[in-house]
């Protein structure tokens, strides 16, 4: 949404704490729809009226679209598992939340400098003036390359030098301690597999 649009290109601690505040209140929101049980049946009654055999074929497809995703999401649990799974999806938006702000504050901070000429065989010359405005505007010397997309691309596109192009890709890569994200996540993802009857995600 605007939200996390805002937070990717414009972040500001003030923003960050009220999306960090709301954010789970958001989740159980999207997650307790399908989970609602007047909303369910008056799908599923609707489903199953003969008010359906005057839909369009198109109609007929959203209309079994939906009453898949319903059904996909929990619509069919009872009580204490539909209570389970609303907790695993605000806990999976939390860890993805604070992934992608781990990934921000990481591409944000990652800075490197180079002071040789030489070291900048292969960038095009617009590239290398972008780096030395970046030094500059740090009041350091040099040239300042970044995980900004422009700086990034630039470097592995065109540096010759394979080392600093390995150091600034390897930089990149590991962004956001996504290792202990990704096994909190599949763990939870799990969970949610187990309680829908779905084939949980092989690790």
């Amino acid at each position: 949404g605007v939200t996390s649009h805002l937070q990717s290109v414009a972040t500001t601690d003030a923003l960050r704490e009220a999306i960090n505040k709301n954010q789970p209140r958001v989740s159980a929101f999207f997650s307790q729809i399908p989970l609602n049980d007047a909303i369910y049946d008056q799908v599923r009654n609707f489903s199953q009226s003969a008010q359906v055999d005057a839909l369009t074929d198109e109609e007929q497809r959203c209309l079994q679209k939906t009453l898949s995703y319903f059904k996909r999401h929990g619509a069919e649990l009872d009580t204490d598992a539909k209570k389970r799974l609303t907790e695993i999806e605000v806990e999976l938006t939390q860890h993805c939340l604070s992934f992608s702000q781990n990934v921000l504050d990481a591409t944000n901070a990652f800075e490197l400098y180079l002071e040789q000429e030489s070291d900048l065989a292969g960038l095009p010359s617009s590239a290398i003036k972008a780096a030395r405005q970046s030094a500059q505007s740090k009041e350091k010397p040099g040239y300042r390359f970044t995980l900004q997309a422009p700086s990034y691309l630039a470097v592995l596109k065109h540096l010759d030098d394979r080392k600093i192009r390995e150091q600034i890709y390897r930089a990149m890569a590991t962004r956001g301690a996504w290792r202990r994200v990704v096994a909190a996540t599949t763990a939870l993802s799990a969970a949610a597999a187990a309680l829908l009857g779905l084939d949980a995600v092989k690790t």
